[in-house]
């Protein structure tokens, strides 16, 4: 990685570099987000979410931009993680801790990371960015049973999408010997048993991590959003109906996707899991963020940098949705937000802001 200062008057730090592996397959995670995948059957690489076509594998030049601005002009602190994690779990992590100051003036240190081991981790997973479907999937919970002796259990490496405490098989918090609970932190990849199956512990949902040592589910999941109108599906592909009619999922609507938002193809196309062994294309759903706008008139534009409808502009004061996890975006050497179906505001009108209430640009006339 290229270095980076410690502290910053800046609010978008860029992350560099360049990654790479040995073996053919391998992931990049930034923040926990699948930014990468190089796929180990040769047969081109995967860009989550932006669209990009396959090329040839190869090492992956890191050209990331993090929002430090979100908590509104205030200092705030960020611990930004980034792993590549290759076909058998082994596991490169970089851990960056920016403080960032809209007010420093001085000259900061810079860093090039600090290497962190991972937590419950275990050495023989094969990555497939296009993850098949599995039988194992098809079983949405099941009662704890003791273990008279280790399995050979199938392991899926998922990243922690909030912080988590460990369980055990009572549903009680595990105490490490220093007296202090076990806690892992957000961005942390564990590996899971059973392929993440799901088990029941106090009627609360958990995947078990290692022997006794569980996770909620909750901290796995990624909360996405349905863009378009979109129909439920099953395992095999077939739209679900309830009392005869098809399951849709509107547009503006939140769900959670299970795996990390790992995608799984059936019948040659890509969906996310939601629960209960149900999937949605993965088109129809977009990763998001809140961002406050701070200028009186911030105009749309299109993917060209073309200003859109003249009354179609944002308000200020007002929070809108950003996708991607607000991540930047350059039309023409500018930056911008994705807000919508081709739909972008310029990134210095509006700010990264932690409201869990926002507005659809989709729905602006």
């Amino acid at each position: 990685m290229n270095p980076v200062p410690r502290v910053t008057n800046k609010p978008i730090l860029h992350l560099s570099g360049i990654a790479n592996d040995n073996l053919s397959g391998y992931q990049v995670l930034i923040d926990g987000n699948n930014v990468f995948t190089q796929k180990s059957d040769n047969s081109g690489t995967y860009y989550p979410e932006s669209g990009k076509p396959a090329n040839a594998y190869g090492s992956y030049q890191i050209d990331y931009d993090i929002n430090l601005d979100d908590n509104n002009g205030r200092p705030t602190d960020h611990i930004i993680t980034v792993e590549v994690l290759d076909g058998y779990n082994n596991s490169t992590l970089k851990q960056f801790k920016i403080h960032y100051d809209p007010n420093f003036n001085g000259k900061s240190e810079s860093t090039t990371g600090e290497d962190v081991k991972g937590k419950h981790r275990e050495p023989h997973v094969n990555i497939q960015p296009e993850r098949p479907l599995i039988s194992n999937f098809e079983t949405t919970s099941t009662s704890v049973q003791p273990a008279t002796e280790t399995p050979d259990y199938q392991l899926l490496p998922l990243t922690l999408t909030h912080n988590a405490f460990v369980y055990d098989k009572d549903g009680k918090v595990v105490v490490t010997p220093d007296g202090k609970r076990d806690l892992l932190i957000k961005g942390s990849v564990i590996s899971t048993w059973n392929n993440a199956q799901i088990t029941v512990l106090a009627g609360k949902k958990y995947v078990q991590i290692g022997d006794n040592a569980y996770v909620k589910l909750f901290n796995t999941l990624l909360k996405k959003l349905v863009v378009h109108n979109s129909y439920l599906y099953d395992s095999t592909g077939h739209a679900i109906s309830e009392n005869g009619k098809i399951s849709v999922l509107k547009h503006g609507k939140f769900v959670y996707v299970w795996n990390n938002g790992q995608e799984f193809v059936i019948n040659g196309k890509r969906f996310y899991r939601l629960a209960n062994c149900k999937f949605i294309k993965a088109t129809n759903l977009k990763s998001v963020k809140a961002i406050k706008v701070t200028h009186y008139r911030a105009r749309l534009y299109n993917s060209e940098g073309k200003k859109l409808n003249k009354r179609m502009k944002l308000t200020k004061g007002k929070y809108y949705w950003a996708w991607n996890n607000a991540k930047i975006v350059k039309i023409r050497g500018k930056k911008y937000y994705r807000v919508g179906k081709n739909r972008y505001v310029r990134a210095n009108k509006a700010v990264v802001a932690n409201a869990k209430v926002a507005l659809d640009t989709d729905k602006l006339k």
